[in-house]
């Protein structure tokens, strides 16, 4: 419903009785000599000029909306009602990823500085146990870009003696990590504790020898509990936000998939939806064919697997998972055990993805029909619960291709009993 406040009726209002005016004046004729008539039209002159002025001027000063949605997307600031009823302006919120980013670099100046360092660190464990830089600061500013950790770094000493380390007379030459500077000379760390195992470690250097003493290293300690303290929190909030975001595209995958009658469309909705949750580069629809299977659907990148390939179930990850109707998670497709083609022996291996999650489609205990994939360039992208997960949603997609070739099946066989029905009759 659209609501006029007393400014826009009032322009109205002038603008009604400046094309009244300016039909008049138009209309009007001057008989020659009658001085009333030239000074109607001087008049009627002037307010027109008023009305122009006062619409051109009340134009500029108010934004021109051509839609309810470009209204709200005017930058300023929300309202909510607080406890009490009354309005309150909005505080932003990023969600508990971002909070915790922001932390860490806070969390790292304070300790720098608290310690005097001249450089601090912070590492977690990736899913196959190596450390991984997260964030840093130096003297000069503060760095958070992913960094793997050199193998034999003090900092992996660390994690494995599960206890705070203190060296006070390095080699020259060593740092906390490629993307901080200076050189240290003396190092203390402290491992970050999540539920009795070392998640990551908490680390300072310094450019003198000797730096640090026991002293420092329990402070340094008592700063980690905190950060791991932090992280659970954090950790549970991601979780809890996670939940909610599974159940809203879960709820929009029940409401959308009764609106749709061909597997097209869902399957288009389905890639679409959990684009919110995985990152990837290459979804692949595969179906069963006896011992081969067909990719019937492929969305993001296309190599020289495209849709319509068919491939033999012992070559590949895919065959792999129909045949075992087992789902799969592989970190890196170039490294390691599962080194192996996606589909076929024939595939070129210069695709360019490295992780691979892929889910079967049928019963527990029966052979599976179908499968799916999500593939992505970079590497570990997906985790064990990314896998729960899109098992999960994958079992909607799942019954509800089954509900659309069920009603085929059903719409083919009444058109075949009417078939029989009329020449029967005809008979």
């Amino acid at each position: 419903m659209v609501q006029f406040n007393i400014e826009k009726k009032l322009t109205l209002w002038i603008f009604i009785l400046l094309l009244v005016a300016i039909g008049i004046g138009f209309f009007l004729p001057v008989p020659d000599g009658s001085w009333q008539s030239i000074l109607g039209k001087i008049v009627l002159f002037f307010l027109v000029f008023i009305g122009l002025y006062y619409l051109l001027f009340n134009a500029k000063s108010q934004p021109i909306y051509t839609t309810e949605e470009e209204r709200l997307d005017e930058d300023e600031p929300l309202t909510i009602l607080s406890d009490d009823g009354e309005e309150t302006e909005e505080q932003t919120w990023e969600g508990f990823s971002a909070a915790f980013r922001t932390l860490n670099l806070l969390f790292l100046s304070v300790i720098k500085d608290a310690l005097v360092a001249s450089n601090v660190a912070f590492f977690l464990k990736k899913t196959d146990g190596d450390l991984e830089f997260q964030a840093g600061e130096n003297d000069h500013d503060q760095v958070q870009r992913r960094a793997p950790v050199t193998a034999g770094h003090i900092v992996e000493f660390v994690s494995k003696q599960k206890a705070p380390v203190l060296e006070g007379n390095l080699p020259i030459g060593v740092k906390l990590n490629a993307l901080l500077d200076p050189e240290i000379r003396t190092f203390l760390g402290a491992p970050l504790i999540y539920c009795d195992d070392v998640v990551g470690v908490l680390a300072v250097g310094s450019e003198a020898v000797e730096n640090f003493g026991n002293d420092d290293k329990q402070i340094l300690s008592r700063y980690a509990d905190l950060m791991s303290q932090a992280m659970t929190i954090c950790h549970r909030g991601l979780r809890w936000e996670l939940d909610q975001v599974v159940f809203q595209i879960l709820l929009d995958l029940i409401g959308t998939f009764k609106n749709y009658n061909d597997e097209h469309s869902i399957i288009s909705f389905f890639v679409q939806r959990i684009r919110q949750l995985f990152q990837f580069e290459r979804f692949t629809f595969c179906e069963r064919k006896g011992n081969e299977a067909v990719t019937t659907h492929v969305f993001g990148q296309m190599d020289d697997i495209d849709r319509g390939y068919t491939f033999s179930l012992d070559d590949g990850l895919n065959g792999w998972m129909i045949k075992r109707n087992a789902p799969l998670r592989i970190s890196d497709m170039e490294e390691g055990d599962y080194v192996r083609p996606r589909y076929s022996r024939l595939e070129s291996t210069r695709h360019g993805l490295r992780s691979f999650m892929g889910i079967p489609l049928g019963k527990d205990g029966q052979e599976a029909w179908a499968c799916l994939s999500l593939e992505s360039r970079a590497v570990d992208q997906y985790s064990e619960k990314a896998k729960d997960v899109l098992v999960f949603l994958a079992s909607i997609l799942e019954v509800n291709i089954e509900r659309i070739r069920l009603n085929e099946q059903l719409s083919s066989l009444k058109a075949s009993k009417s078939d029989e029905l009329n020449s029967f009759q005809l008979d």
